[in-house]
Parts: structure tokens; sequence; C-alpha cells
């Protein structure tokens, strides 16, 4: 049972993947599906993916592995990710640790769609 629930929105060519709960080893896979999902729904294809993690309780390795595969995934179907995590949100004190930002955007707050 996934401890995470998810929310998908599509502004033009940008989606969000907004994630309330936990992300850990019982709903990483399911993270990655609803990203993966994003990808083949609407019309045109998305270039950029934000996965929203404002409201996430506890982010763990599981996680952040499932963001770096996701971030190839994307990345071979010509389309960026994002991370939105608050400086200090739990998911952000784990993707600081583990320097995500070298590989991807982070932001504090959702960036404005470009419709």
């Amino acid at each position: 049972m996934s401890l995470a629930s998810f929310q998908i929105a599509r502004a033009a060519e940008t989606v969000t993947v907004h994630v309330e709960g936990q992300v850990d080893m019982s709903s990483a896979d399911d993270l990655s599906a609803e990203v993966r999902s994003a990808l083949t729904s609407g019309e045109p294809p998305p270039t950029q993916v934000w996965v929203d993690l404002t409201d996430v309780s506890f982010f763990d390795s599981a996680g952040v592995n499932a963001l770096f595969a996701l971030n190839n995934d994307l990345a071979a179907a010509e389309c960026s990710l994002g991370v939105i995590a608050p400086e200090e949100s739990p998911a952000r004190r784990v993707l600081d640790i583990v320097q995500l930002a070298r590989l991807m955007p982070l932001a504090e707050t959702s960036p404005p769609h470009r419709d």
C-alpha cells in the first residue's frame, strides 16, 4: 500500500506531479509510474515535468533513486525534470545532501507555467 498520493496538473507543455505523504520504498515506484504516465497523457507531449514535494512528510533513498532514474528516462524522451522542495522541507534536506541540483532544477516554489 502506497503512503503517498499524487495529483497531476498540466499547463501547455509543462506537467506538475504534486506528491503528498511519504516517499519511501512503498511509494517510490508509484511516483515513477505517475511521472511516466504524465509523459504519455495529453498532446503535445510535455517538455518539462516538475515533481512537487512540498507536501511530502518523509523522503528517503528510494525517492532519490526514483528521481535519478526518472531524470535519465525523461532526458531520453527529450523532456526535462525539475523538483520543487521548500528549503525547510524533509525532502529538501535529503536532496541537498545528494546534491540533486547538480543534475536537475531544484526550486523552492512552483515555477510559473508558460502557456
